[in-house]
Parts: C-alpha cells; structure tokens; sequence
C-alpha cells in the first residue's frame, strides 16, 4: 500500500464500519502479501478517536472502527489490538458496546501533560499502556511504576 492509496482522512473510507484504509475487514478475507507479509500483524492502533468537534457521531465511528479492529484480530490478521490518544471517555463508549476491550492504549506524556489518572484507569482495565516520553519531568522511580 502506498501513501496514494491511503485516504484524507482515517475515517473517508469507512461506509458504515465496512473497510479500514480499504482493506475489506470481514473474517473471510483474503489479503496480499504486500498488506500482511507474515500473515498477520502484530500490533494495530486506532492512532486517534474521532472526536465530539469533528463529527456528530464521534461514538458511533469510534465504535464502528473498533469493530472492524475485532472482526481482524478475531480472523486471526492482528494478534493485538488497542488505541492511541484514547482518553477515558473514549475507552467507555468503547467498552460499553465492544465485547473485546483494548489490549493497548500508546498515549504521549511529557512535562505538562502526564495523563496518571488514564494510565491507572487503564491499568485497573487489564488495558497496558504504551507511554510516549519527551522529558516528562517524572523521576526514573516513576516512570518505572507507569
């Protein structure tokens, strides 16, 4: 896939949750090689929630896109899946209508915006988080604890 085919927007090629970047995302699909070399991807994150200022239906995207995430990671394409820049309203509209949480939520942190408050949600979840540092400011001791 080239940076061509890829859409303006994350959400331009999803009709009613049916493809993500236009890869078809039933359980039946059939991929090439150039898409999944190893036959599967190790990690996928939805790399940013839509938002409440962006669209009027931020929660059912969120939710469609999250979906079509499963319905890979249960075809056996994605062996992980999770989320990026997720805040706790958008993990709750997640978890209250997807029945596989996020495995990963990658959030940046750094001296003016260290998020512990997500991050023991997140942890109290089963959900690991992916900690982005850029001179946070944290002693190594906490920055162990994340």
């Amino acid at each position: 896939m080239t940076a061509e085919d890829m859409p303006d927007s994350a959400f331009d090629s999803i009709p009613d949750g049916e493809t993500i970047y236009n890869l078809p995302v039933t359980q039946d699909s059939t991929y090439g090689n150039s898409i999944f070399p190893d036959d599967y991807i190790d990690l996928y994150l939805i790399h940013w929630p839509a938002a409440a200022h962006q669209f009027d239906d931020w929660e059912k995207i969120n939710i469609e896109t999250w979906r079509a995430l499963v319905e890979l990671y249960k075809a056996g394409k994605i062996k992980a899946i999770g989320v990026s820049n997720f805040l706790k309203e958008d993990i709750d509209n997640i978890l209250e209508s997807c029945e596989i949480k996020p495995m990963v939520n990658q959030v940046l942190s750094h001296i003016t915006n260290t998020p512990l408050e997500l991050i023991d949600y997140c942890k109290s979840l089963g959900i690991e988080m992916n900690i982005i540092l850029e001179s946070t400011g944290l002693t190594r001791e906490q920055i162990e604890k994340l």
